[in-house]
């Protein structure tokens, strides 16, 4: 049996591609343009769960997480936008671990309701997104009691963003 932490750490983020869910909230953007490129920025809220047994009791101490995203955007007309974006959340907010943090790419299209001269528009959007997670030092005990320390925790894979909400222009 290997015991090495690379080993682990390969296991743990095949086995959580399937396991991860989180939900975001987005600020208000401040964004260049309506039609054309745009560069937006906004804040994120986001909660993560898991129902993986790599990540019980590592992602349950701080399942709350706040950043910061950006996105490059091209608006066909004033309703319809596609954007691809970074996004970085911080779940350690108290500081217990040396990294705790969930990064997603992403690409996407944005539908406005009500464009043109309507300073507030109801939206919807819908994203591809590549998450990365990465947390640091992770203590794990295999079922025969030996026990790894500071392993590093990281774990990648594909994710689907569904979004709703109101946009003050």
């Amino acid at each position: 049996m290997k015991t090495s932490k690379n080993y682990f750490a390969k296991k743990v983020g095949i086995t959580l591609i399937c396991f991860l869910l989180s939900q975001r909230i987005y600020s208000q953007d401040v964004s260049s343009n309506t039609q054309g490129f745009s560069v937006s920025l906004f804040g994120v809220a986001s909660n993560v769960s898991s129902n993986s047994y790599y990540l019980e009791g590592i992602i349950d101490s701080n399942p709350f997480g706040v950043g910061l995203g950006a996105n490059l955007g091209y608006g066909f007309t004033e309703s319809v936008k596609a954007f691809v974006g970074f996004q970085v959340s911080n779940y350690n907010p108290n500081g217990s671990r040396d990294k705790n943090s969930l990064d997603a790419f992403e690409f996407g299209l944005k539908y406005n309701f009500l464009a043109s001269l309507n300073k507030i528009r109801p939206f919807i959007s819908g994203a591809v997104n590549w998450n990365v997670l990465d947390v640091f030092p992770v203590d794990y005990i295999y079922e025969t009691g030996e026990v790894l320390e500071d392993v590093k925790v990281n774990a990648k894979g594909l994710g689907f963003d569904v979004g709703v909400g109101i946009q003050y222009f």
